[in-house]
């Protein structure tokens, strides 16, 4: 085949090729237009010893995970639901819950990701739900520094009221 042979294939199946584009933009728009944006309503939990000595913070470090694992539980996404009369299952608010320990500034991350309509309603929905995780954990942690000697106590606190993206 020479070049003439592949300028006519070109204009003669150029239209398939233009046709394609087409359909996918206009799927692609569509697409984009019915669905409903996601926002992230971000709270932080500031974990704090009672003493700021390198034992005391090393322990706060090291139990990081361990509280961690304690929120990421359907059985405290099942108590959160209760407490905010949500319509929505464990499994689909954990889902939607990102919980990060970040031991360089002790400090847990709690991210919820659900669709919303308008930034308003997302904030109306995510917010209360990222400070009902914080203050689980902040219970958790009071719960546990009860049998704790006042000198060995980790104390959780909200950094912040929830920040929505």
């Amino acid at each position: 085949m020479n070049l003439i042979d592949y300028v006519r294939i070109i204009v003669q199946r150029g239209w398939i090729a233009l046709l394609l584009a087409v359909i996918a933009a206009a799927s692609v728009y569509i697409f984009s237009t019915t669905i409903d944006p996601v926002f992230r309503s971000t709270q932080t939990v500031l974990i704090v010893p009672s003493r700021s000595d390198f034992g005391l913070t090393q322990a706060a470090v090291q139990l990081l995970n361990n509280r961690r694992a304690y929120l990421n539980s359907t059985l405290r996404a099942a108590e959160i639901i209760d407490e905010l009369s949500l319509d929505m299952t464990p499994d689909r608010l954990l889902g939607a819950t990102i919980i990060t320990a970040q031991r360089d500034n002790l400090t847990m991350q709690i991210d919820v990701d659900l669709p919303a309509p308008t930034a308003q309603q997302a904030a109306d929905l995510n917010n209360p739900i990222a400070l009902a995780w914080g203050n689980k954990l902040i219970q958790y942690q009071e719960d546990l520094n009860q049998s704790a000697r006042a000198e060995d106590r980790i104390r959780a606190s909200l950094q912040d009221t929830p920040r929505l993206s």
